[in-house]
């Protein structure tokens, strides 16, 4: 599978990621990487160079969590510490992401400015250029989302040369906004359409199921981090999927497979307010709804993915229950796999030891307790369960 094929299925819901701050516009992130491709093209980067940029800047705002309410609300100071903190929070995150050319520090500078007014007091060429594009695409797709006038972005762009952005890239800016075709390109309507990343025909760019790991392992991050609640849930809960795929001797592609849907059956999340997941008190039942929601969101992404029809049904499966009361589908009995079994079991035992503002996280004791009532009551897979309990809850 091509690499940037697979994130990119992912854009609509790390436009999700900046919620919590005045920057959550709708298709920001791929159109942040349309712009960065497009301006690397006006540079003349090579090929390869344009592959590993677009994923660079749809990747961008991966560092964003909920620690980051200041990035608005702060006072200057504040906002460039959450920048600050933002852009290292992210250059971590991408650490074990497979790019085929080397850069360095790349996201953590993406919001260093040419006069070296930015987070870390980088200046000039010191910055590196990939961080150069992606700061001012970024900040040309936010001006491009306030809705204002082709003039307005443009001259708000011009206004920062030599300021935030260097006289290179305000010249390739102007000339790429200067083609009609640009704005067409950019709009709602046509951007999923028009936002291509170069082919190129490096054997690297072609990852295998088990590849993906590490690119679904980051996308886990990205979903933990949006709540306070939800820190390494997904993480936690992939790495126990393979600990049960061996327990259950599934082959290397099977156990790959359920690696990755435990990795990434929350990735639905990001399409539920903050508002509601992180609130204190009892949900509305409009609320509930909305959570509920969560599985048909992970379902409708993942589907995008070619060869992940298996994956895509597990994953989403992960609430519905054997006697037919879950969600979002209702399902139950033979429509349930052992796969989707395994990760709505794996699903309610992380929730149970993962700590609550409440609560810290369950003894052992309470959790069998809690799980015999859920066998009792029709809602888990007894077998399954059991074999569960006894790998983890000791």
């Amino acid at each position: 599978m091509d690499r940037n094929q697979f994130i990119t299925a992912f854009a609509a819901a790390f436009d999700k990621i900046s919620e919590n701050t005045k920057y959550n516009f709708q298709n920001h992130c791929v159109r942040t990487a349309f712009i960065a491709v497009r301006l690397g093209e006006l540079l003349k980067l090579p090929r390869t160079d344009l592959y590993d940029l677009y994923a660079y800047a749809l990747l961008h705002d991966g560092g964003v969590s909920w620690h980051d309410s200041k990035f608005v609300n702060g006072t200057p100071e504040e906002r460039l510490i959450a920048k600050k903190n933002h852009s290292e929070n992210g250059e971590a995150l991408i650490k074990d992401f497979p790019f085929i050319t080397e850069h360095k520090d790349i996201i953590k500078y993406h919001h260093s400015n040419w006069d070296g007014s930015g987070p870390f007091g980088l200046s000039g060429n010191a910055i590196p250029v990939f961080s150069q594009i992606i700061h001012i695409s970024h900040k040309a797709a936010l001006l491009y989302a306030m809705r204002l006038t082709r003039k307005e972005v443009s001259d708000a762009i011009e206004i920062e040369r030599n300021g935030k952005f260097s006289p290179t890239l305000c010249d390739a800016f102007a000339a790429l906004t200067s083609n009609p075709g640009f704005w067409v390109s950019v709009s709602d309507s046509f951007i999923n359409d028009t936002a291509s990343y170069p082919i190129i025909t490096d054997e690297k760019s072609q990852l295998s199921l088990e590849q993906l790991i590490p690119i679904a392992k980051i996308i886990s991050a990205i979903t933990d981090s949006k709540s306070a609640y939800t820190e390494n849930y997904s993480a936690s809960l992939g790495e126990k999927a393979t600990v049960v795929a061996d327990f259950y001797k599934y082959d290397d592609e099977h156990k790959t497979k359920i690696t990755l849907a435990g990795y990434l059956l929350d990735i639905g999340k990001l399409s539920i307010p903050s508002s509601i997941e992180d609130k204190p008190g009892k949900l509305t039942d409009d609320e509930f709804a909305t959570v509920k929601s969560h599985p048909y969101y992970t379902h409708l992404i993942l589907s995008k993915i070619p060869g992940f029809e298996d994956i895509t049904v597990w994953a989403s499966n992960h609430h519905e229950k054997i006697n037919g009361k879950g969600y979002p589908l209702g399902l139950g009995g033979d429509d349930l796999s052992e796969e989707s079994r395994i990760l709505a079991v794996l699903n309610v035992y992380q929730a149970l030891i993962q700590p609550r503002s409440y609560r810290m996280s369950l003894p052992p004791e309470a959790i069998a307790n809690i799980f015999n009532e859920e066998i009792a009551n029709g809602n888990l897979d007894e077998r399954i369960t059991k074999d569960i309990l006894s790998i983890f809850n000791k």
